[in-house]
């Protein structure tokens, strides 16, 4: 995981990668997360892609509507946006006819994180083949991780999942 992102790193926001690279997958999932972002009272201030390291970083400052105790941002909130920024890199770091499917997520929250504080939610690449990924995800305060996460993802061609999803339904 990288410690720092400095402002001189190349990064661009993930509707222009999505929208530069023709993922039309990746628009509609960025777009989709948005409006659950909007469902829970979520708004995001930074939500960027670092191609140099393959890094997602999403940067928020949550409130009162994602308190679970008061002044503490429950953990389900935090579960989304880890979900939301590693789903984000698994789909940035795929190929333009792929997406990602959740297969697991494994997470360990070390300290409450406060409502009304600025928090980053940092993913990064661990490991990688041509079907599965496996992504490192920090929730980080005021320079302290909160919260430790590894998601694994499962690279699938788009036409396949759509023709396992009609079959499913």
């Amino acid at each position: 995981m990288p410690e720092k992102l400095e402002s001189t790193d190349t990064s661009v926001t993930m509707l222009d990668l999505a929208n530069q690279t023709g993922r039309e997958a990746l628009v509609q999932y960025i777009k989709h997360t948005e409006d659950l972002y909007k469902s829970m009272g979520v708004t995001v201030d930074t939500f960027r892609y670092y191609p140099d390291t393959k890094t997602v970083k999403i940067e928020y400052t949550p409130g009162r509507a994602q308190e679970g105790h008061a002044g503490i941002v429950h953990g389900g909130i935090l579960s989304f946006m880890i979900d939301a920024s590693a789903g984000a890199l698994s789909m940035a770091v795929g190929g333009v006819d792929d997406i990602a499917l959740t297969k697991g997520t494994t997470t360990k929250f070390v300290q409450s994180a406060k409502s009304g504080t600025p928090i980053s939610i940092i993913s990064s690449t661990r490991d990688t083949d041509s079907k599965n990924l496996i992504v490192q995800t920090e929730v980080v305060q005021g320079g302290v991780v909160l919260t430790q996460s590894d998601s694994e993802f499962k690279i699938v061609n788009k036409k396949v999942f759509e023709r396992i999803s009609k079959m499913n339904k």
